[in-house]
């Protein structure tokens, strides 16, 4: 890499691949920034897929307001189920998303204690299976459970 040019770099890793952001100067004197994602192809032979976009000053302005709007609307989204998501889930289950009581923990722990289908623990404590799973798992019953480590 022709570091002489190089006025900053950040590194963001993941599972399978690293995106490398690079804050570099041109020859005239503007900034540019250089964003490669780096995804490995094929293990036993080390051979890495390079993508590279490279966006000068008067881009990279537009494109930052752009990504703070984005970002701005992903945490709007990631608010968790709308009204209308936790009605249609009550329909089926209609303890969704209620917070859990002591006495439904106990309920709980007496049905993973005397063995019972995860069939039976929903239709008893009318949630999801995902939110009884998660329970079982919080309230560290697990390994009178086995069965929620294969859904983990």
């Amino acid at each position: 890499m022709d570091k002489k040019n190089l006025l900053h770099t950040e590194r963001v890793h993941s599972r399978n691949k690293t995106i490398f952001l690079d804050l570099k100067v041109s020859e005239r004197g503007s900034n540019y920034l250089v964003i490669t994602e780096s995804r490995l192809t094929d293990e036993q032979q080390d051979q890495y897929e390079r993508n590279t976009m490279v966006l000068f000053q008067d881009e990279l302005r537009r494109f930052s307001e752009s990504l703070t709007r984005m970002l701005l609307q992903f945490t709007n989204t990631d608010q968790g189920p709308s009204e209308e998501q936790i009605a249609e889930a009550r329909q089926t289950y209609p303890r969704a998303y209620y917070s859990w009581t002591e006495e439904e923990d106990h309920d709980l722990r007496l049905l993973v204690e005397s063995g019972s289908e995860m069939e039976e623990m929903v239709i008893h404590l009318q949630r999801a299976e995902g939110a009884v799973l998660r329970r079982i798992r919080r309230l560290k019953l697990s390994e009178a459970y086995p069965q929620t480590a294969k859904a983990a």
